[in-house]
C-alpha cells in the first residue's frame, strides 16, 4: 500500500484531501465538546433556572437539570458523528474527483513520453484548450520539446 502511494501522485492527493477532512473533523469535535457547556448553561441554562432545575438548586430538579445536559450533549455528539460522517464521504468523493482531474493532464504527458522513448516521434500531448494552468504549460513545452 505504502509503495502505491509513493508510484502515483492521485493517491497523494486523495490521501492529502483526507487528512484534511479527517482533521477539520477532529478540530470541529474538540472545539465543541470544549464549548458545549458554556453554550448549554447561556442558552438552556437561563430557561432551566427560571423553572429552578438547574444543577445548583439541589435535589430531584437538579438531578433533572444535570440529566438534560448529558443528554443534550449526547445528542449533540451523536449529531455531530453523523455531520462528520457524511462530510468524509462528501470530501471523499470530492477528492477522488479532483485528483483525477488533477492527474489526468499527467499521464496523458507520461504516455506520450513513453512513446516518444519507443521512437514514435510523432506523439503529442493532446491539451485542453481552456485551461493554462501549470499542466498546460507543461503540455505545451513537452510538445515544443518534440518537435
Amino acid at each position: 500500500m505504502i509503495k502505491a502511494v509513493r508510484k502515483h501522485f492521485a493517491f497523494k492527493i486523495l490521501i492529502a484531501f483526507f487528512l484534511v477532512a479527517i482533521l477539520s473533523g477532529v478540530i470541529q469535535a474538540t472545539i465543541m465538546n470544549i464549548s458545549i457547556e458554556s453554550t448549554y448553561e447561556k442558552h438552556i441554562g437561563k430557561l432551566l433556572a427560571n423553572e429552578g432545575l438547574q444543577s445548583g438548586q439541589g435535589g430531584q430538579s437538579g438531578n433533572r437539570g444535570s440529566l438534560l445536559f448529558e443528554n443534550f450533549k449526547a445528542a449533540v455528539n451523536k449529531s455531530l458523528l453523523f455531520s462528520s460522517i457524511a462530510a468524509f464521504v462528501i470530501a471523499g468523493i470530492s477528492s477522488i474527483l479532483i485528483s483525477r482531474q488533477i492527474t489526468k493532464p499527467l499521464r496523458s504527458i507520461t504516455g506520450a513520453s513513453q512513446e516518444i522513448a519507443k521512437g514514435n516521434y510523432n506523439q503529442r500531448v493532446q491539451l485542453n484548450t481552456d485551461n493554462e494552468d501549470e499542466l498546460a504549460h507543461l503540455g505545451h513545452s513537452f510538445n515544443r520539446m518534440a518537435e
